[in-house]
Protein backbone atom coordinates (compact mmCIF):
# COMPACT_ATOMS: atom_id res chain seq x y z
CA UNK A 1 0.00 0.00 0.00
CA UNK A 2 2.87 2.37 0.80
CA UNK A 3 4.28 1.79 -2.50
CA UNK A 4 0.99 2.36 -4.32
CA UNK A 5 1.04 6.02 -2.58
CA UNK A 6 4.71 6.53 -3.17
CA UNK A 7 4.07 5.88 -6.95
CA UNK A 8 0.93 7.96 -7.00
CA UNK A 9 2.82 11.19 -5.55
CA UNK A 10 5.49 10.43 -8.47
CA UNK A 11 2.87 10.98 -10.99
CA UNK A 12 1.29 13.58 -9.50
CA UNK A 13 4.54 15.49 -9.17
CA UNK A 14 5.48 15.19 -12.52
CA UNK A 15 1.93 15.99 -14.53
CA UNK A 16 2.02 19.39 -12.28
CA UNK A 17 5.69 19.73 -13.30
CA UNK A 18 4.70 19.21 -17.07
CA UNK A 19 1.27 21.35 -16.24
CA UNK A 20 4.13 24.35 -14.77
CA UNK A 21 6.43 23.72 -17.92
CA UNK A 22 3.70 23.94 -20.37
CA UNK A 23 2.66 27.17 -18.35
CA UNK A 24 5.80 28.71 -18.56
CA UNK A 25 6.19 28.08 -22.60
CA UNK A 26 2.85 29.48 -22.60
CA UNK A 27 3.48 32.96 -21.36
CA UNK A 28 7.08 33.27 -23.39
CA UNK A 29 4.82 32.80 -26.55
CA UNK A 30 2.36 35.27 -25.25
CA UNK A 31 5.06 38.08 -24.75
CA UNK A 32 6.62 36.64 -28.31
CA UNK A 33 2.75 36.94 -30.20
CA UNK A 34 2.86 40.49 -28.50
CA UNK A 35 5.84 41.95 -29.68
CA UNK A 36 4.50 40.49 -33.53
CA UNK A 37 7.07 37.50 -33.32
CA UNK A 38 4.35 35.08 -34.87
CA UNK A 39 7.52 32.36 -35.75
CA UNK A 40 8.81 32.14 -32.26
CA UNK A 41 5.36 32.30 -30.50
CA UNK A 42 4.29 29.39 -32.48
CA UNK A 43 7.14 27.14 -31.30
CA UNK A 44 6.08 28.16 -28.18
CA UNK A 45 2.69 27.00 -28.41
CA UNK A 46 3.60 24.17 -29.97
CA UNK A 47 5.92 23.07 -26.98
CA UNK A 48 2.88 24.01 -24.33
CA UNK A 49 0.27 21.91 -26.34
CA UNK A 50 2.59 18.83 -26.32
CA UNK A 51 2.94 19.11 -22.63
CA UNK A 52 -0.53 20.02 -21.67
CA UNK A 53 -3.18 20.51 -24.72
CA UNK A 54 -5.48 23.18 -23.83
CA UNK A 55 -8.05 25.66 -25.54
CA UNK A 56 -5.58 28.85 -25.21
CA UNK A 57 -2.25 27.30 -26.00
CA UNK A 58 -4.14 25.66 -29.24
CA UNK A 59 -6.32 28.98 -30.18
CA UNK A 60 -2.91 31.39 -29.37
CA UNK A 61 -0.84 28.82 -32.00
CA UNK A 62 -3.88 29.09 -34.29
CA UNK A 63 -3.95 33.15 -34.14
CA UNK A 64 0.23 32.63 -34.47
CA UNK A 65 -0.35 30.64 -37.59
CA UNK A 66 -2.99 33.30 -38.81
CA UNK A 67 -1.18 36.20 -38.50
CA UNK A 68 1.71 34.59 -40.40
CA UNK A 69 -0.56 34.43 -43.37
CA UNK A 70 -0.72 30.26 -43.13
CA UNK A 71 -4.29 29.96 -43.23
CA UNK A 72 -4.70 26.81 -43.88
CA UNK A 73 -2.96 25.87 -41.19
CA UNK A 74 -4.69 28.08 -38.79
CA UNK A 75 -7.94 26.49 -39.97
CA UNK A 76 -6.87 23.23 -38.80
CA UNK A 77 -5.30 24.78 -35.25
CA UNK A 78 -9.01 26.34 -34.49
CA UNK A 79 -10.97 23.07 -35.49
CA UNK A 80 -9.18 21.34 -33.07
CA UNK A 81 -9.29 24.44 -30.40
CA UNK A 82 -12.98 24.62 -30.95
CA UNK A 83 -13.15 20.43 -30.00
CA UNK A 84 -11.15 20.84 -26.93
CA UNK A 85 -12.82 19.89 -23.45
CA UNK A 86 -11.79 23.00 -21.82
CA UNK A 87 -13.54 24.76 -24.73
CA UNK A 88 -16.51 26.50 -23.42
CA UNK A 89 -19.25 28.37 -25.76
CA UNK A 90 -17.69 31.79 -25.77
CA UNK A 91 -14.67 30.47 -26.71
CA UNK A 92 -15.70 27.97 -29.09
CA UNK A 93 -17.41 31.09 -30.57
CA UNK A 94 -14.29 33.02 -31.10
CA UNK A 95 -12.51 29.85 -32.48
CA UNK A 96 -15.62 29.45 -35.30
CA UNK A 97 -15.47 33.12 -35.97
CA UNK A 98 -11.50 32.66 -36.79
CA UNK A 99 -12.58 29.89 -38.76
CA UNK A 100 -15.05 31.69 -40.84
CA UNK A 101 -11.99 34.53 -41.47
CA UNK A 102 -9.52 31.97 -42.51
CA UNK A 103 -12.23 30.58 -45.43
CA UNK A 104 -12.80 33.93 -46.56
CA UNK A 105 -9.09 34.12 -46.64
CA UNK A 106 -9.44 30.80 -48.80
CA UNK A 107 -12.43 32.16 -50.99
CA UNK A 108 -14.43 29.95 -49.45
CA UNK A 109 -17.57 31.81 -48.80
CA UNK A 110 -20.10 28.64 -47.98
CA UNK A 111 -18.12 27.61 -45.74
CA UNK A 112 -17.24 31.11 -43.67
CA UNK A 113 -20.85 31.39 -43.29
CA UNK A 114 -21.46 28.28 -42.20
CA UNK A 115 -18.32 28.93 -39.32
CA UNK A 116 -20.22 32.35 -38.78
CA UNK A 117 -23.46 31.08 -38.21
CA UNK A 118 -21.88 28.64 -35.79
CA UNK A 119 -20.15 31.73 -34.12
CA UNK A 120 -23.63 33.22 -33.82
CA UNK A 121 -25.49 30.16 -32.01
CA UNK A 122 -22.78 30.43 -29.58
CA UNK A 123 -22.62 33.92 -29.28
CA UNK A 124 -25.25 35.47 -30.55
CA UNK A 125 -25.22 39.44 -29.55
CA UNK A 126 -21.60 39.84 -31.54
CA UNK A 127 -21.42 42.63 -33.62
CA UNK A 128 -18.03 41.27 -35.44
CA UNK A 129 -19.50 37.91 -36.31
CA UNK A 130 -22.34 39.85 -37.75
CA UNK A 131 -20.89 42.12 -39.98
CA UNK A 132 -18.23 39.62 -40.88
CA UNK A 133 -21.01 36.93 -41.80
CA UNK A 134 -22.58 39.86 -44.16
CA UNK A 135 -19.67 40.48 -45.85
CA UNK A 136 -19.08 36.57 -46.48
CA UNK A 137 -22.51 36.48 -47.87
CA UNK A 138 -21.91 40.06 -49.80
CA UNK A 139 -18.81 38.04 -51.05
CA UNK A 140 -20.72 34.75 -51.77
CA UNK A 141 -22.89 36.76 -53.92
CA UNK A 142 -20.32 38.78 -55.92
CA UNK A 143 -18.78 35.15 -56.53
CA UNK A 144 -21.51 33.78 -58.21
CA UNK A 145 -22.68 36.80 -60.02
CA UNK A 146 -18.71 36.73 -62.10
CA UNK A 147 -19.13 33.07 -62.41
CA UNK A 148 -22.47 33.53 -64.24
CA UNK A 149 -21.07 36.31 -66.24
CA UNK A 150 -17.78 33.94 -67.19
CA UNK A 151 -20.61 31.15 -67.73
CA UNK A 152 -22.52 33.50 -70.28
CA UNK A 153 -19.67 35.04 -71.91
CA UNK A 154 -18.46 31.01 -72.67
CA UNK A 155 -21.65 30.35 -73.91
CA UNK A 156 -21.59 33.26 -76.39
CA UNK A 157 -18.27 32.04 -77.60
CA UNK A 158 -19.86 28.48 -78.29
CA UNK A 159 -22.64 29.80 -80.20
CA UNK A 160 -21.66 30.15 -83.78
CA UNK A 161 -25.02 31.95 -84.90
CA UNK A 162 -24.61 34.26 -81.87
CA UNK A 163 -21.46 35.15 -82.65
CA UNK A 164 -22.18 35.61 -86.46
CA UNK A 165 -25.05 37.89 -84.58
CA UNK A 166 -23.07 39.69 -82.96
CA UNK A 167 -20.44 40.25 -86.23
CA UNK A 168 -22.97 41.59 -88.22
CA UNK A 169 -24.02 44.06 -85.91
CA UNK A 170 -20.64 45.31 -85.48
CA UNK A 171 -19.75 45.42 -88.81
CA UNK A 172 -23.70 46.98 -90.40
CA UNK A 173 -23.19 47.61 -94.68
Amino acid sequence: MCRLIIIYFFVSLQLCLAQEKSKQWAQKADKLYRDSNYTEAEEFYRKANAENPDFNSQYNLANALYKQGRYNEAKLAYEIAASQKDAVDHKKAMAHFNLGNTQVNAKKYESAIDHYKESLKLQPSDPATKLNLAKAIQLKKIEKQQQQKQEDQNKDKNDPQKDQQQKDKNNPQ
